[in-house]
């Protein structure tokens, strides 16, 4: 790893406990000490963002965390955040969207995770059918 600090790794679970708040914690690794967290929110699936400027604390060797308490959200609704980092390389680009809920909704599936999978499983069964059908009619 090197450049830029790695996508954030979200440790909240997804679906919240409460009807108006939520608190978001991540953990970011970089070789070089990582000097601010941009964390970005709004509604799922589309909405305009808000933006928190985050003060990293150090977790131990090129670990890094982040964490902040957002107040003042609607009841069961779902929402997305992503952070960006920044450290001796500079700003990096926002990582992959995480989708997370106050308490009665349902976070939104990662669509990118749901597609991937569903493609990977067409696909692994699309070979052993064929495999089948080698099998069965190769004498």
């Amino acid at each position: 790893m090197t450049g830029h600090a790695s996508p954030a790794d979200f440790k909240s679970a997804a679906s919240g406990h409460s009807e108006n708040t939520f608190l978001l914690e991540w953990t970011s690794k970089s070789f070089t000490q990582i000097e601010e967290f941009l964390l970005e929110t709004s509604l799922s699936p589309s909405g305009s963002w808000s933006s928190y400027r985050v003060v990293p604390t150090s977790e131990g060797a090129y670990h890094f965390a982040g964490k902040q308490f957002l107040t003042d959200l609607q009841p069961a609704t779902p929402y997305r955040a992503r952070v960006s980092a920044k450290n001796g390389e500079g700003w990096g680009k926002p990582g992959p969207e995480w989708n997370f809920a106050t308490k009665g909704a349902v976070p939104s599936p990662a669509s990118v995770t749901a597609s991937a999978t569903s493609s990977s499983s067409s696909t692994v069964f699309m070979l052993l059918c064929l495999s089948l059908l080698l099998l069965r009619y190769r004498d």
